[in-house]
């Protein structure tokens, strides 16, 4: 069992993770904006990124295609509970409830 085994520092694993997973929204943030601004450019109107204008286009465009990246990348981010695993550090509830409400939020936005 992992109880056994000694805690592992994981330093340059998790400084690599928090870089990569930073990139990532950055990546993301820009994708979504330029698709939330083509989006509203297109409607011409404030509702235009409401969920009754995003069900007419389906799923479809590049604001679904950014969403879907998000949906993925919170089953990344769960690489860092594994760190914490291997740190031996304690799982707070916070933490546990926190990635799997999100990634179930996020898949009923993908689904919908």
């Amino acid at each position: 069992t992992m109880s056994r085994h000694k805690a592992l520092s994981l330093q340059l694993p998790s400084a690599l993770l928090n870089l990569l997973l930073s990139a990532w929204s950055l990546a993301l943030f820009g994708g979504i904006a330029y698709e939330s601004f083509k989006l509203y450019q297109d409607e011409r109107t404030g509702p235009a990124l409401s969920c009754s204008t995003s069900r007419r286009r389906g799923r479809k465009g590049g604001l679904f295609f950014w969403t879907y990246i998000y949906y993925l990348s919170k089953y990344y981010e769960l690489i860092d509970t594994i760190f914490l695993e291997l740190k031996k550090k304690p799982l707070e509830f916070v933490h546990v409830f926190h990635h799997s409400v999100v990634i179930s939020m996020v898949y009923s936005w993908v689904t919908s």
